[in-house]
């Protein structure tokens, strides 16, 4: 089975011996592939499977559930009967009943959460006989982005703690593996990703390979999101993305108060307005137009550009992503987007109305199109495609592989298209394995 080249799955494995009742041992993975950090979900559906390990006379009855604590995460279960869940056939349980054949093939089923984790993998799933007899467990953690404001000091430490050791804590260009994503975006901003269609699809690949690469740091962070229209006090506080004295432009405490870019020196803002009480008027996704064509010029004028005019220092300039508060701003214009497509049924890439820049692009000539190479919707993107020099296609010779793809020969994958439907709710392959905290896989606001 071939897994797709970003699609982030989990992989736990329950060996379990004979009990003292002679029952068969078997075999469970949550999700289908392996890997090193297994135990980690979010509300896109994952596909799982269990087995008896041994050949054995009669088929055995398994119950799988869990259970976590009071303030912990929640899964849910599903049957594996006609193919992956989407948007229409979801339908999660608590606990979910299996049988194993008797000669050892596997039974898939499905796992989703329900409710995010408090930083930690605090859901135990559970596999019990016919019986009642516990056979086993696996821990997992339901990994969401969440309110910045509303983070646990545990949650907002081990992000920091990320982030930093992400950007080398000598602050040296040459080992940084932060750096490159300013260089890239000072790249973007002369090109044409900014107003154009390519601005939100482009976006949500930069946070998310950032979000992969602290989660190969720490696999229990999720990028946070910073609601700028809203008061954010947590946000800007001394111990966490840090505070601007009045009268100085300079970032003190102990959060990001240290925070030096190789080339740019100390972390600098210089807000117009304080951001703790918010920078702009809130704003829904129905105050949006309902064709991508003209959503993604609204809310790159309208809901992101003056939050970076507004934040001043590095975040006003080209180089944005030198403060990482950068990422934390682009998880909440990607958050508006989400619950955009969620209001609309945007999640198809195929549709115009969901990604305006359709098809491949059509080349040079009478028939070229409007937008340059790398923004059609089947178009490899830079800097994770156009890998091979002589079809760069005057993108820059930086190439950034994106955490989680199997191979850079499989770059060409990421496309603006591939980035729509993020929680696969139409196609369960294309799921990038984050979610939002206030925005169910149903697209249901989560109160």
């Amino acid at each position: 089975m071939r897994i797709h080249p970003i699609l982030i799955i989990l992989y736990a494995l329950i060996s379990i011996a004979s009990n003292k009742s002679g029952a068969a041992s078997i075999e469970m993975q949550i999700g289908e592939a392996a890997s090193d950090r297994g135990g980690f979900i979010c509300w896109s559906p994952v596909r799982s499977r269990a087995r008896l390990l041994t050949d054995s006379s009669s088929e055995q009855k398994l119950t799988v559930s869990s259970v976590s604590s009071e303030h912990g995460g929640r899964v849910a279960f599903q049957q594996d009967g006609f193919g992956p869940p989407n948007k229409d056939s979801y339908s999660p349980s608590s606990t979910l009943n299996l049988t194993l054949p008797s000669n050892g093939a596997w039974v898939s089923f499905w796992i989703m959460g329900t409710k995010a984790s408090i930083g930690a993998k605090d859901v135990r799933v559970l596999a019990r006989n016919d019986s009642g007899e516990e056979l086993g467990s696996v821990d997992v953690m339901v990994r969401v982005r969440k309110n910045a404001e509303s983070l646990t000091g545990f949650e907002a430490q081990i992000f920091l703690d990320a982030l930093k050791k992400l950007h080398n804590v000598s602050n040296n260009a040459e080992t940084s593996e932060y750096e490159p994503f300013v260089r890239i975006h000072e790249a973007a901003n002369q090109l044409e990703i900014h107003r154009s269609p390519l601005f939100l699809p482009w976006h949500r690949a930069l946070i998310l390979d950032l979000e992969r690469r602290l989660q190969n740091i720490d696999p229990r962070v999720a990028l946070p999101y910073w609601r700028f229209d809203a008061p954010a006090a947590r946000v800007f506080s001394d111990d966490f993305m840090g505070a601007t004295v009045p009268g100085l432009p300079f970032v003190s405490g102990p959060g990001l108060g240290d925070w030096i870019d190789p080339n740019m020196g100390r972390l600098i803002r210089d807000p117009a307005v304080l951001p703790n009480q918010g920078v702009l008027d809130p704003i829904v996704p129905a105050t949006f137009h309902q064709a991508f064509v003209i959503f993604h010029r609204q809310i790159e004028s309208s809901f992101h550009s003056g939050v970076h005019r507004n934040l001043g220092g590095w975040l006003a300039g080209a180089t944005s992503p030198a403060d990482p508060l950068f990422f934390l701003l682009h998880a909440n214009v990607d958050r508006v987007w989400a619950h955009w497509q969620a209001t609309y049924s945007r999640f198809q890439a195929s549709d115009e109305a969901a990604y305006s820049a359709q098809g491949k692009y059509p080349g040079t000539g009478p028939d070229a199109g409007i937008y340059r190479k790398g923004t059609y919707a089947d178009d490899p993107m830079w800097p994770w495609g156009y890998l091979n020099p002589t079809d760069a296609s005057g993108w820059p010779a930086t190439t950034h592989g994106m955490p989680g793809m199997n191979s850079p020969s499989e770059a060409p994958s990421l496309t603006p298209a591939r980035m729509v439907d993020y929680l696969g709710s139409y196609d369960n392959s294309a799921a990038l394995g984050y979610c939002y905290d206030d925005i169910d896989y149903l697209g249901r606001p989560i109160r």
